[in-house]
């Protein structure tokens, strides 16, 4: 399929666009507190990468898409920090066209274990509430190792943060400053994370120290299965890791959202030309991940690796949406599962081709049957959400 013949797909997906479900990350914080390390260690992009891919979006705010600009199902949104409390009703004044255009919202509340001067993050956090008030909120607590009071650059292990009880190994000031910052915020639908994320050059190890309690805190607060939908499930990460992967493994997650928010539209075959194009598009594009030339021979070979019965079962399925209520749904989540499964299998494709070694058809079929089982639940749980159209 040459170029030409793509771009009736393309035009038809970037329609699709503004359907598909978008969780926002609202950061609030002082400057310095660590927000785009919290960004670098959750998205595993360089602070670089970072730092020079949030664009302004607001007079108050700026704004990072993830994992490319056009290809988005997760954001953040950045105050700079701020000075005056006054400047609160101005800046969410500024910042609603942006909170009400995506379909989750979660803020995350960053500041210094021992800066206790949060006046203005408080006065943010009061606010949200205010204007919604189910809205999740994670508190991020940061830089603990500034309550250390030995000389070497060491952590405490285990990890003792978790809860408000905790043991004697955490120095009793940095204990008390997590504590009182922690009352603050008494409200239900709030959770903690006491986190160091640090450079190698400072000696700490681990450098993403309390990352897994992050992790634990925002699948608490927005259960839509995201840290799978940024590194993978922990068999295909291990199986697939490598720069290419970690790049290309969100990419995929998004064409399997689209594909299935394109399935789940109710009017029978009304989007099943976008739905066929969406291979075809994300092939191209791990293609040039992977830095593998691009042509339709490529995709054709992927899937008759994966033989004829997927082929005729990804088609089929299209015909589950002629029933009423169920189908749509059920045939979203499982173009979606089908779609980032077959994403993988090219991931492997293509990985192969780069080190040299010929793909094998058994290797591809076994990885796409498990990632679609794995996968399932956590995309149809998307799609669903997604296509219901509600907003937090």
């Amino acid at each position: 399929m040459s170029d030409s013949e793509l771009n009736p797909y393309e035009r038809r997906l970037r329609e699709l666009r503004s359907r598909l479900p978008i969780l926002t990350f609202y950061l609030a914080g002082k400057t310095q507190s660590g927000k785009t390390s919290i960004v670098h260690a959750l998205t595993g992009r360089s602070r670089e990468e970072i730092g020079q891919g949030f664009r302004p979006c607001t007079k108050s705010t700026r704004i990072y898409r993830f994992p490319t600009d056009e290809e988005c199902f997760l954001q953040f949104v950045d105050m700079p920090g701020l000075g005056d409390a006054a400047q609160v009703g101005e800046l969410f004044a500024n910042s609603e066209p942006v909170l009400s255009n995506v379909h989750y919202t979660c803020l995350m509340v960053v500041m210094k274990a021992l800066d206790t001067g949060q006046d203005t993050v408080r006065c943010i956090v009061s606010r949200l509430r205010e204007t919604r008030p189910g809205v999740p909120v994670v508190v991020v607590q940061t830089c603990l190792h500034e309550g250390y009071p030995w000389r070497e650059p060491r952590h405490i292990q285990p990890y003792p943060f978790a809860g408000n009880a905790f043991p004697a190994t955490v120095p009793a000031d940095l204990a008390r400053a997590l504590r009182f910052q922690r009352s603050w915020f008494p409200e239900p639908r709030t959770w903690f994370a006491a986190v160091d994320f640090t450079l190698p050059e400072d000696g700490f190890q681990p450098v993403l120290y309390g990352l897994e309690a992050l992790w634990d805190a925002i699948e608490q607060a927005v259960p839509w299965g995201l840290r799978e939908a940024i590194v993978g499930t922990p068999d295909v990460y291990r199986e697939l890791a490598d720069a290419s992967f970690r790049q290309a493994h969100p990419i995929v997650v998004w064409y399997a959202i689209a594909a299935g928010t394109a399935a789940a539209i109710p009017f029978p075959l009304a989007d099943l030309p976008t739905v066929l194009g969406i291979p075809a598009l994300m092939a191209r594009s791990l293609a040039k991940i992977y830095h593998q030339p691009w042509d339709s021979n490529r995709l054709w070979e992927i899937t008759a690796a994966l033989g004829f019965r997927f082929t005729i079962r990804y088609l089929s399925r299209q015909l589950t949406r002629l029933i009423p209520l169920v189908g749509p749904v059920a045939s979203g989540g499982f173009i979606a599962a089908s779609t980032y499964a077959l994403g993988i299998a090219m991931c492997r494709y293509y990985g192969d081709l780069r080190r040299g070694v010929l793909p094998d058809a058994k290797v591809l079929r076994r990885l796409y049957h498990e990632e679609l089982r794995q996968s399932r639940e956590w995309l149809t749980r998307r799609i669903q959400e997604g296509f219901s159209g509600e907003k937090s």
